[in-house]
C-alpha cells in the first residue's frame, strides 16, 4: 500500500468515528477542500506534511498518534 492511501483511510476512520464531515474537518482544521478531497481520494502520490498535521490537530492528536495505526505498518513505498 501506498502511505497516500493509509493517510487516507486513517483520515475516513477518524472522519467517521469522530462523526465529522469532511466539510467540518476543512471548516475547523483550515484545511483547503482540494487538498482533503485529494487526501481521502488518495489520488495523487504525495501529501503534505502540514495536511496530516492539521488533520491530527483537529481531531486533538499529536502526529505520532495519528501514525499510530497498524494501517501504516502495510506501506511498502
Amino acid at each position: 500500500m501506498k502511505l497516500i492511501e493509509a493517510v487516507s483511510r486513517r483520515t475516513v476512520y477518524l472522519l467517521n468515528s469522530k462523526n465529522y464531515t469532511q466539510y467540518r474537518l476543512c471548516k475547523e482544521g483550515g484545511i483547503p477542500k482540494p487538498s482533503l478531497f485529494h487526501i481521502v481520494n488518495a489520488d495523487k502520490n504525495d501529501v503534505k506534511l502540514s495536511s496530516i498535521w492539521a488533520i491530527a490537530d483537529t481531531f486533538g492528536m499529536s502526529l505520532k498518534e495519528f501514525f499510530d495505526d497498524p494501517v501504516f505498518s502495510e506501506v511498502e513505498d
